[in-house]
């Protein structure tokens, strides 16, 4: 039973290394974690690097221009190098991930839709906001997002995943936006780092005629 339930786990991770979008919306949860820290800490940490890779348009600019489908270009380094598959790793299991990540529509009454750019299927939808503030994109979604397909997996390996804490429960996301014109849109996209790094990729977007 157990190396049941442990094949089924691995599978399960298989699944989920494979959607791009889940994994970006999880870098950003565990981002936030590491992220808090004491006040000690803060003059020594990487918040100012963030926000100077931002996009300083206005909140007026941002929200005119990002209504529209956006189509997904590619993943780049934060020098601009395109990456069309990385190694990823979550626990001991290893893969190499074929870069691909889901369309977005963006409608002016403020919903929003994700779909997917192989398949066309509807994966995401809910309401985006733009805080100009804090420089972030803001999503809330329609209905929660877990860390696994909680609809493909076992009741009993639903309750150990739930028991055990690995089970994940997300209601809404952010984006940070790193530069967007009428036509081109690109997303920080955060790779694993601690309060006091920053390292990343950028996932570039055009929008369809």
């Amino acid at each position: 039973m157990l190396k049941k339930q442990s094949k089924m786990m691995k599978d399960n991770k298989i699944k989920f290394l494979k959607n791009g979008w889940l994994l970006f919306k999880l870098s950003v949860f565990f981002t936030v974690l590491t992220g808090c820290k004491t006040y000690a800490q803060i003059e020594n940490s990487n918040e100012d690097a963030i926000d100077n890779i931002k996009s300083t348009a206005s909140k007026n600019f941002i929200e005119k221009n990002l209504v529209g489908y956006w189509e997904f270009e590619k993943l780049t380094t934060s020098s601009n190098e395109t990456i069309s598959e990385r190694e990823l790793k979550i626990d001991t299991l290893k893969m190499v991930e074929k870069v691909s990540r889901p369309d977005v529509v963006f409608y002016k009454n403020n919903h929003y839709e994700v779909i997917s750019n192989e398949n066309n299927v509807l994966k995401e939808k809910g309401t985006w906001s733009y805080d100009e503030n804090e420089k972030i994109l803001k999503f809330v979604f329609d209905e929660p997002q877990y860390s696994v397909p909680i609809d493909k997996i076992s009741p009993e390996l639903l309750k150990q995943l739930t028991e055990n804490g690995s089970l994940i429960k997300l209601t809404e996301n952010y984006w940070e936006i790193n530069r967007i014109t009428a036509d081109k849109l690109s997303i920080i996209e955060h790779l694993p780092h601690n309060e006091f790094e920053l390292k990343y990729d950028l996932r570039v977007y055009k929008k369809r005629e």
